[in-house]
């Protein structure tokens, strides 16, 4: 009976350790959205910017959907920071 107790306990744990184990390297980073924000906090001719303004979305939602016109994040970039004298 001991080791019954024993070799539950001992697939109870495993089963939990192994469970945490979660390969992350499928997640997608949204660089698009960390480059945003970034900006926002950070970009010092930010209220020059008119797609940088605070109240320019209305929500996430709005703020991913302007997000995913940008192929790449290279091109996110150059259209904040090129639009800041325009």
């Amino acid at each position: 009976m001991k080791k019954m107790r024993l070799l539950l306990a001992s697939l109870l744990v495993g089963a939990f350790a192994f469970q945490a184990c979660e390969d992350m390297d499928d997640n997608a980073v949204p660089v698009n959205d960390f480059i945003w924000k970034g900006l926002n906090l950070y970009y010092l001719w930010q209220a020059d910017v008119p797609d940088l303004s605070d109240d320019r979305f209305a929500n996430q939602g709005e703020l991913n959907s302007y997000l995913e016109t940008f192929s790449r994040p290279e091109d996110l970039l150059k259209a904040c920071c090129t639009s800041a004298g325009s």
